[in-house]
């Protein structure tokens, strides 16, 4: 991430700024649709820009903040796609090159998305330490979650996808990999440490190399596969050198990997016919929130199965 730096931010005053770029663009989008419903990006066209450019200033991020500037997209040498600018109307402060905020952006949600994943690692394996039934937390994790998407679309605070027969067809087997995966990695990490359980589930992209080659018939290049091979060497030493080794939580682990993977490879498979009733295509949201809606369905009976007995005497200890 440090590498994205631009000739117009000379100080860290302005880097630190440019770290608030997306929040910015967000922030512009929510004020431009109240005052104007019309307007359908958060970036104003660079047609309507004025000719003045200027490097970016405290005082400027001052002014967004009040209102008095608006996060457009401007011509500039630094980026084919233009740069990101606060403007109004006599002078445009450059932010960023746009590949920059868009490389920060992505970099920011994976790193986000790592740490909420290993937060819920950790909380889920002092839920099972306390309730040693991973079924059955695996499955509350996902009942919760379709509740609250349920709340959403009753609410209206979302709209509710209208979903052809064709569409719940095409989501079933996902959502069934999706609640597989989901209840193995709970168990792996029931049964073993938290740790363990990450680095053997970090093994996740060589399933997807694997399955895209076998079922999707994509080819690989022969730069990824290498760039698998130090994955493959990481987690053979961690499961040797593991000192709480446990074969289910191994298991547990990989069956998770490939669940999920497998979920994947079908979600690209069936991208043509994920689409609502009107012909629009699913939002990757509305879809993460059926699949959910889906694994509760399907992990219910699994875990009343394998765990329906022993639940209430556990609970009660």
């Amino acid at each position: 991430l440090m590498k994205a730096t631009s000739h117009s931010m000379s100080s860290s005053r302005s880097f630190a700024l440019l770290l608030l770029a997306p929040a910015a663009a967000a922030l512009s989008h929510s004020r431009a649709a109240l005052s104007s419903p019309r307007l359908s990006s958060p970036v104003a066209s660079a047609a309507q820009q004025p000719q003045k450019v200027v490097s970016l200033t405290p005082a400027s991020a001052v002014a967004f903040a009040r209102g008095e500037m608006q996060l457009v997209s401007v011509p500039c040498d630094a980026d084919s796609d233009g740069c990101l600018a606060f403007c109004d109307a006599e002078e445009c402060a450059v932010v960023a090159p746009s590949g920059v905020v868009q490389r920060l952006k992505v970099g920011g949600y994976f790193a986000l998305w790592f740490l909420l994943s290993v937060g819920y690692s950790i909380t889920n394996k002092r839920v099972t330490n306390a309730l040693p039934c991973p079924w059955s937390v695996a499955t509350a994790t996902v009942v919760v979650g379709s509740l609250f998407v349920n709340l959403l679309w009753l609410t209206g605070l979302r709209r509710r996808p209208r979903l052809s027969a064709a569409t719940y067809r095409a989501l079933i087997p996902i959502g069934t990999f999706h609640a597989i995966g989901h209840i193995a990695g709970t168990v792996g990490t029931a049964a073993g440490s938290v740790s363990f359980a990450q680095v053997v589930k970090a093994a996740g992209p060589v399933y997807a190399c694997v399955l895209s080659a076998a079922v999707l018939k994509q080819a690989v290049s022969l730069r990824v596969w290498l760039s698998l091979a130090p994955i493959i060497a990481g987690v053979g030493l961690a499961t040797l050198k593991e000192l709480s080794f446990a074969w289910a939580a191994l298991l547990g682990a990989v069956a998770s990997d490939l669940a999920l993977a497998l979920r994947n490879v079908l979600s690209k498979q069936s991208m043509g016919a994920l689409s609502t009733s009107d012909g629009d295509k699913l939002a990757p949201a509305d879809m993460f929130g059926l699949l959910t809606c889906i694994s509760a369905a399907v992990s219910v009976p699994a875990a009343l199965l394998v765990e329906g007995r022993a639940l209430p005497a556990l609970w009660a200890s």
